[in-house]
């Protein structure tokens, strides 16, 4: 089954701030990730803009550290030199690392705040997707917070 992007799928990153540097340092480039900007590099050509590659064209030692999908925008963290890329890989691997997201979601959520707390895997049919999974998955807990009931939607954190 082929899974490939929809032939309506144009990639078309923002270039207006090319590349938002937030903090710098021997270890660390903290960078703000628009919506709509690739993390990595895609596997066809037209995909090669990303935020690691533009990071790289300043500083070609920044190292992607984890990633955030396409139409995520939020900050991410790239190591400077190898030992930070391992240190920085092991705290997320290990789940030291602490992430928060705002999303608008569709519907009116009635309770103001709750935890889903459900083994993930990736479901690799449908990639990025996740899917529930008692025998495979990792344990992932998130708990969410109301932020604001609009008109057909709810704001959260997550």
């Amino acid at each position: 089954m082929n899974q490939s992007a929809p032939a309506s799928f144009v990639y078309d990153p923002p270039v207006d701030p090319y590349l938002q540097v937030l903090h710098r340092d021997e270890e660390l480039l903290v960078v703000d990730k628009p919506s709509g900007l690739l993390s990595v590099p895609g596997k066809a050509a037209e995909h090669s803009d990303c935020l690691e590659s533009r990071a790289q064209a300043a500083w070609p030692e920044a190292r992607i550290v984890h990633r955030l999908d396409m139409d995520t925008s939020g900050v991410m963290v790239l190591a400077m030199n190898p030992a930070a890329h391992r240190h920085l890989g092991l705290q997320f691997e290990r789940r030291k690392t602490r992430k928060s997201y705002i999303a608008e979601v569709w519907g009116l959520m009635s309770a103001d705040e709750g935890e889903v707390d459900l083994p993930l895997i990736c479901d690799w049919p449908n990639r990025p997707k996740q899917m529930v999974s008692f025998e495979h998955g990792k344990p992932a807990l998130t708990r969410w917070q109301v932020l604001e009931r609009r008109e057909r939607t709810t704001r959260v954190r997550l």
